[in-house]
């Protein structure tokens, strides 16, 4: 099963390299390896999809917070 991992962790790799999206992996079963070389290349990644969309929640929350304090700042200033 790691072996053909390998793959999906390459393109995961890849797709998380060339975002600013934010960009979360839920990753589970196998021996670990897949996770921990997500991991290692800065990939978020959850062994549990529930925490993983809660985490992906809380970014998209913070970034509309962040786009309402822009909004009202530049209102301010007009």
């Amino acid at each position: 099963a790691d072996a053909s991992a390998r793959e999906i962790v390459d393109a995961l790799i890849s797709s998380y390299r060339s975002t600013t999206k934010p960009f979360m992996v839920s990753w589970t079963g196998g021996s670990g390896q897949a996770r921990a070389d997500l991991l290692a290349a800065g990939v978020p990644t959850y062994t549990d999809a529930d925490r993983a969309v809660v985490s992906l929640g809380l970014v998209i929350e913070r970034g509309l917070l962040d786009a309402v304090r822009v909004v009202s700042a530049s209102a301010s200033a007009v």
